[in-house]
């Protein structure tokens, strides 16, 4: 394979793995209040929030899914400002194993 084809083929699979955010991001605003992101991930994808946790700097990571169609992580800063980070087509719960908590 050329340089050239390669290049190519590296190009087109980020595009590919890039598509389901993007497709987010033109159906969602990138960057809104959290209550205007949350609504719009709830009507558009049917997306719910399924974890939450604040980081050291106090902003709110959120994972946002749909029952094993699609899935949105969003940031929300202290300020109430959030921004979809990444998204994606397909989402599963992990088993537990046995003698950890959940």
């Amino acid at each position: 394979m050329t340089r050239r084809r390669r290049a190519a083929l590296a190009v087109a699979l980020v595009l590919v793995g890039l598509a389901p955010l993007v497709a987010q991001e033109l159906t969602c605003p990138p960057y809104a209040p959290r209550e205007k992101i949350a609504a719009c991930l709830a009507r558009v994808f049917d997306e719910t929030p399924l974890w939450r946790g604040l980081d050291h700097r106090g902003n709110l990571l959120e994972i946002f899914a749909n029952g094993g169609v699609s899935w949105s992580v969003v940031i929300t800063l202290p300020s109430g400002g959030a921004r979809i980070m990444s998204a994606g087509d397909f989402n599963f719960v992990l088993p537990q194993l046995p003698g950890r908590p959940g």
